[in-house]
């Protein structure tokens, strides 16, 4: 069978490049053209090199280009480099037009992949360099450093490591740490001073989430800043949701899932983990993540629809704000036709319907991603949101954003999924033409092979929990925090869960594989 699949052009460009480092597990899966899908802007924005070639100031934004001091006969590029504190990335070394000779590059504070290069005028005068940055960027000093040996003379370029683990403390009254912990709803709002990493920061509004996680004894919250803050390499954040992951037991599902979308490209959010703290100390690890709205207005405008499915006949509007909506039917009419259409229309003429009407191969990447992780809980898990389609494409055209996954490697929450094993706890009418129409899961299989070629191949999907798991275990060895975090008396072991959720993904990959075509 081959691949069925639909060629979409870029629409917009967002800010122009995608560095690795800052995506954290390799390259974004490719769209059916080669091009990746449209994801966020990059984490840390672009400047103009300094002359020493040291990090540049974090808020101007120019082109991104090559560095290092202007008499060193290599740059490195596309700048900014920055190291992210446990992640795998990379970028380029090359020759200046005017090296005199051989240069040698190594590097130290970090791994580099050749761990040396050997650059030459007369050939190769270029390389791409894979890098490592350490677990702990306190303990490297927070940077580190490319070498160039040449004729006995040596030039440094500093590489800043970007250090992930971070502390953010809501300053709350003893009245309203009893209020947050005898709160059971998401009505009421508090007003709290915040620090940073020990740095005051913004005030800030906040209020409880998640209606399953109210009677956990670490609660969810969203926060809204008043001005935004950078947390470890994000852009500027507004509204984030602090997570405690109170249902996602071994505290590495949703974070090593989100840096898989990520590099699948279907993750535009920004998400990390934090240390929370407030009242008499600390609440242990929770996840952070960019509002899915706030991320939706980076992408496509303060004025683009945004719809959280909740089933197919059941959705939440989250922009705009529903005292501003004049027709609410009319307002989603686009929206409910796709799942008319699905049940309407067959072959190929459904496929150049639904990309007409949707990124329909992000859909499926999703579908497929959902069905290698074994997530049993994902139909509420979506959002919809309108922008900008390729040429010829209706108004408005959906993307979407998945959402929460502590669901990863459980049991389906519905007892009569779509009975595909290709899929895995299907249960939408977007999902349903995978199993009983040719053409969408020729495309469907397509889709699923070129994850399970990139981010879902079992030594990919192991970097990204192994690297979760590193990054968990250093905020674990804080001083209250694994105690908090412990859970009907065992304690977290973010190493031997990431073997056990490794096993599993690689068991779930070779049954898939039996089951391909």
């Amino acid at each position: 069978m081959g691949p069925l699949r639909t060629a979409r052009p870029p629409r917009r460009l967002l800010a122009a490049l995608l560095v690795a480092s800052a995506f954290g597990c390799g390259e974004p899966l490719p769209a059916p053209d080669g091009a990746p899908h449209d994801v966020a802007p990059p984490l840390i924005d672009a400047d103009p090199p300094p002359d020493d070639g040291g990090p540049p100031a974090p808020d101007a934004a120019a082109p991104p280009s090559d560095a290092g001091p202007p008499e060193a006969p290599i740059r490195v590029g596309p700048w900014p480099v920055r190291l992210v504190e446990g992640r795998p990335g990379g970028f380029t070394v090359r020759l200046t037009a005017d090296a005199a000779g051989p240069v040698r590059v190594t590097a130290s504070g970090f791994d580099m992949r050749p761990p040396a290069l050997d650059l030459d005028p007369a050939g190769p005068t270029e390389a791409a360099v894979v890098f490592t940055a350490p677990v702990d960027a306190d303990e490297a000093g927070g940077s580190g450093a490319l070498h160039a040996d040449m004729g006995g003379q040596r030039w440094t370029i500093a590489l800043p490591i970007v250090d992930v683990h971070h502390t953010l403390e809501l300053l709350m009254t003893p009245e309203q740490v009893a209020g947050v912990r005898a709160e059971r709803s998401r009505d009421t709002r508090y007003v709290v001073g915040t620090r940073l990493d020990g740095v005051d920061g913004p005030q800030a509004e906040f209020n409880l989430r998640g209606k399953g996680t109210f009677y956990c004894a670490r609660r969810s919250f969203t926060v809204r800043f008043d001005t935004p803050v950078r947390i470890a390499d994000s852009h500027p954040l507004e509204h984030v949701t602090l997570l405690s992951m109170c249902e996602d037991a071994p505290y590495l599902r949703m974070h090593s899932s989100a840096a898989v979308m990520r590099a699948a490209g279907i993750w535009p959010m920004w998400s990390g983990y934090v240390e929370l703290r407030y009242g008499d100390g600390t609440r242990g690890v929770y996840l952070a993540v960019e509002r899915p709205r706030k991320a939706a207005e980076r992408l496509a405008g303060r004025d683009t629809l945004v719809i959280r499915r909740l089933r197919d006949d059941e959705e939440e509007i989250k922009t705009p704000d529903e005292d501003d909506i004049a027709d609410r039917e009319a307002l989603l009419a686009p929206y409910r036709a796709l799942y008319r259409l699905a049940e309407a229309v067959r072959g190929e003429a459904l496929l150049d319907q639904l990309d007409r009407r949707m990124h329909y191969d992000a859909y499926l990447d999703w579908l497929a991603l959902n069905s290698v992780l074994e997530n049993g809980d994902y139909i509420d898990e979506v959002y919809l949101f309108d922008r900008p389609g390729p040429p010829g494409s209706a108004e408005p055209w959906f993307d979407i954003m998945p959402w929460d996954y502590d669901g990863v490697q459980t049991r389906c929450h519905v007892g009569d999924p779509i009975p595909e094993p290709l899929m895995y706890c299907a249960e939408s009418g977007l999902d349903l033409p995978v199993s009983r129409d040719p053409a969408v899961q020729a495309r469907y299989l397509a889709r699923l092979e070129a994850l399970l070629a990139g981010p879902l191949a079992p030594s990919a999907y192991a970097e990204a929990v192994r690297r979760s798991a590193a990054e968990l275990a250093v905020y674990l060895e804080r001083p209250g925090v694994r105690d908090i975090m412990t859970r009907d008396d065992v304690a977290p072991d973010p190493m031997v869960d990431a073997e056990a959720m490794i096993e599993r993904q690689r068991a779930r990959v070779d049954a898939l594989r039996g089951w391909m075509p």
